[in-house]
């Protein structure tokens, strides 16, 4: 059996990343957070700059530009799992991005509020501007 670590901790922090989401009903940890003893937080923002790096390197391809090496990049396949998950994955670097919590709704029959969300749903909505 081949056992590669790089693999092993992608799925792991992968995994752990998904719980905290679910849990929270977002992806936005604090760099301590941890979820069933994962530093997720740590995780998510080494994965993110691995993306960003990612991207970066392709838009410089896409230019014509000099490409830096690819090292400490996300493969497509990992970053398309991460893009699952987290909403900032993907988004141009510099790019403003604004949080806006969502309302309570009002149900018209009951007039109990409720978060408006579905299972899994962030309670954030992210626009660029």
């Amino acid at each position: 059996m081949i056992w590669f670590h790089h693999d092993t901790a992608w799925e792991e922090g992968l995994t752990a990343a998904q719980g905290w989401a679910k849990e929270h009903g977002h992806l936005l940890a604090p760099l301590d957070a941890t979820y069933q003893g994962a530093r997720v937080g740590m995780w998510l923002k080494s994965a993110r700059a691995a993306a960003r790096k990612a991207a970066e390197i392709e838009q410089r391809h896409a230019e014509g530009l000099p490409v830096p090496s690819s090292a400490g990049t996300l493969s497509e396949d990992r970053r398309e799992q991460l893009e699952d998950i987290d909403p900032l994955v993907g988004r141009a670097r510099g790019a403003r991005r604004t949080l806006i919590p969502r309302r309570p709704k009002e149900n018209a029959a009951t007039g109990a509020l409720s978060s408006g969300r579905t299972e899994g749903a962030p309670s954030v909505d992210v626009r660029e501007s």
